[in-house]
């Protein structure tokens, strides 16, 4: 699992509102890399929102999506029945991802979330029956030739401001404003260019969308972007699918089904139960020297030292070693609790992100 809150420098009118929240499980839904490049153009069917000052982005582009064909069209019977792909129902998906995040609802919480809090909102309230996720740029390429999808990414002060064409770029000295979410509905060959629609009013780039080129996209999700697709009401849930070995090297990940002699299980709402399942996991960094711990919190303090190990004794590392000894009581005071070995390996985990984010290795 990984999160990151990202900071928003608040602009009025321009408001965004996307985090990073990144589950391994997720790589059992990855669609796979396109063979053939071509143009599409999916037409967006409703108008382009405005989500005003309200960290909203997420619902916004997951209202978008199913605002455009192909999708819309499975929503027919919802729309008869009085569902207005709207700001409202933005804002109601985002109130519910924010609660599946553990920090809504919306309002009175203005938190933002992540498209992979929001698609779950969105096959909750039964408006498509899964999602699916790219993890690279011909990944995306796969997405797009079946229907529009939604962008996380990182949202630079230069985006702000599209040329009178709506393209979008890093400009040099640009910076991260915050993290933004939004509908892609097309890609052009000729000219290798990205169609975006935005969540600020039509004022915004021309008529309310805007562009980029595949440098920058490619740019963005190397930077923890990520891009989620629905998929209709039309079509069968997702299947799950075990990771490729290249995807789980690329991604430094190990396939787990049994932690301490038990199976792994996770929840299964549909059926309400616990059913085996596999989940993907940093590889342990035990020193092949260190001796053996008979427990699990010593081995796990020993990983986080080991974090440290090879950096000189300076300023940064006294300050990281600080905070290490600050993790560790955290940590003492967490395992007291009767926590699952499955719990244990996230801490350790959220740990280890946490320190190389402080000492920036």
């Amino acid at each position: 699992m990984s999160t990151r809150l990202i900071p928003e420098i608040v602009v009025e009118g321009k408001r965004l509102g996307r985090h990073v929240n990144h589950d391994e499980r997720s790589l059992a839904y990855a669609l796979p890399e396109a063979d053939t490049i071509v143009s599409v153009q999916w037409p967006r069917v409703i108008p382009v929102l405005d989500q005003g000052d309200v960290g909203s982005c997420t619902g916004n582009a997951c209202t978008g999506i199913l605002g455009t064909q192909p999708d819309d069209g499975d929503l027919a019977d919802l729309i008869a029945a009085g569902l207005v792909l709207n700001e409202s129902e933005a804002l109601k998906l985002y109130s519910a991802a924010e609660t599946i995040d553990g920090d809504g609802p919306y309002p009175p919480n203005d938190n933002g979330s992540s498209g992979l809090s929001v698609a779950k909102a969105a096959q909750a309230a039964g408006l498509c029956s899964g999602y699916l996720h790219a993890l690279s740029v011909a990944a995306a390429h796969t997405a797009i030739q079946s229907g529009p999808f939604m962008v996380g990414s990182d949202w630079y002060t230069s985006f702000d401001t599209p040329d009178s064409s709506g393209l979008v770029a890093i400009a040099s000295g640009a910076t991260v404003r915050g993290g933004h979410e939004y509908e892609c509905i097309g890609y052009d060959l000729p000219s290798d260019l990205w169609h975006l629609v935005n969540s600020w009013g039509t004022e915004y780039g021309v008529a309310g969308h805007f562009y980029y080129s595949t440098e920058t996209f490619a740019s963005l999700l190397a930077s923890e972007g990520d891009v989620t697709s629905l998929v209709p009401l039309s079509k069968p849930a997702p299947v799950p699918s075990a990771p490729s070995a290249a995807l789980l090297a690329e991604k430094n990940l190990i396939a787990v089904t049994e932690m301490n002699g038990e199976p792994v299980r996770s929840w299964d709402a549909k059926h309400r139960n616990f059913p085996p399942t596999t989940v993907y996991v940093t590889p342990p960094r035990t020193p092949s020297n260190a001796p053996a711990k008979e427990s699990f919190l010593e081995e796990v303090l020993d990983k986080v030292r080991d974090e440290f190990k090879g950096l000189e004794e300076s300023t940064t590392f006294e300050a990281a070693e600080k905070r290490v000894k600050e993790l560790e009581q955290g940590l003492h005071k967490a395992m007291g609790l009767a926590l699952s070995r499955e719990s244990e390996q996230l801490i350790l985990q959220v740990l280890q992100q946490i320190v190389k984010a402080y000492i920036k290795i």
